[in-house]
């Protein structure tokens, strides 16, 4: 050791710079497939005159709250309330009418308001929550993603599994 220099454990270095380079593969990667993709965060209704034939729209509404403590709908002065939800699946229902591809993720409750829908189906999954004021309580929820596409068309799971 040389005296009065800072020297890292051995071998950390090399892990650090693989780590880098793995994590620039990966977001270069999903920058070419995310080519031509446009983000937006506003209201959602403008996406019904935007979306054409063969787009792929995602929504990610604030959650319907599933108890009293987990109200997540007011993240702003206009809280999100169950009329924005149905006018949230007003749009679904036009966008598919439109041959756009559609994908919403929110909260069990919500699944009433596309019961009567055929071209909608529902899968609950486990989704980590990292943010609660009790520590303890942090950890999986069930949330819901409901979608218009079809099972055939689902089979693409991981970045890779997409072109460049």
């Amino acid at each position: 050791m040389i005296s009065g220099v800072f020297q890292p454990l051995a071998g950390i270095d090399s892990l650090l710079i693989r780590s880098v380079a793995v994590k620039t593969q990966r977001i270069r990667k999903a920058s070419r497939s995310l080519q031509g993709t446009r983000v937006f965060n506003t209201d959602f209704e403008y996406v019904v005159e935007e979306a054409t034939d063969g787009d792929l729209v995602y929504f990610d509404p604030p959650q319907e709250p599933v108890s009293k403590t987990a109200d997540f709908n007011s993240y702003h002065a206009d809280e999100f309330d169950r009329d924005d939800q149905r006018r949230l699946r007003d749009a679904a229902v036009e966008l598919t009418e439109q041959n756009v591809s559609v994908l919403i993720s929110n909260s069990p409750p919500i699944t009433e308001l596309y019961e009567e829908h055929d071209a909608f189906s529902v899968t609950y999954v486990d989704a980590t929550r990292a943010i609660n004021s009790d520590a303890n309580n942090r950890g999986e929820v069930v949330e819901v993603l409901i979608t218009n596409v079809q099972p055939e068309d689902r089979r693409r799971k991981t970045l890779g599994d997409f072109t460049e």
